[in-house]
């Protein structure tokens, strides 16, 4: 698969990874009829991994690289000097906001559950 071939260093470059995922999406298309959920679903993947994979994309890509890079080894980045957050305060704070997410999905599946029930005892019924 593409993501083995990515962690055991086997692409030589951007273009050779790009030139796979063309050629899967491709086949996927060519061997699957236009009107199945296979080939519509390589199409916009293939429309999306090139705007991924685009130059400004793979740029933006390298300097955010580069700038994790100097984090990591200045403890600060160049430009800003922004505080620094510890371990233990960041896994709070992804904490903090996974129970966030939590809360919010468990609210939008119950307003969806109790729509749908609405829909089922009266189906001409309006939103």
């Amino acid at each position: 698969t593409i993501r083995e071939k990515i962690r055991n260093n086997e692409y030589q470059s951007i273009e050779e990874l790009k030139d796979n995922f063309k050629q899967i999406c491709h086949n996927a298309m060519i061997y699957n009829k236009p009107e199945t959920i296979y080939h519509k679903a390589a199409k916009k993947l293939l429309n999306s991994g090139m705007k991924i994979l685009s130059q400004e994309r793979i740029q933006s890509l390298k300097q955010s690289i580069e700038f994790m890079a100097e984090l990591q080894a200045n403890g600060k980045p160049k430009e800003q000097s922004e505080p620094q957050v510890t371990g233990e305060a960041k896994s709070d704070s992804l904490n903090v906001k996974d129970e966030s997410m939590e809360a919010e999905d468990a609210k939008s599946s119950k307003s969806q559950t109790k729509e749908h029930k609405r829909k089922e005892k009266d189906p001409d019924r309006k939103s």
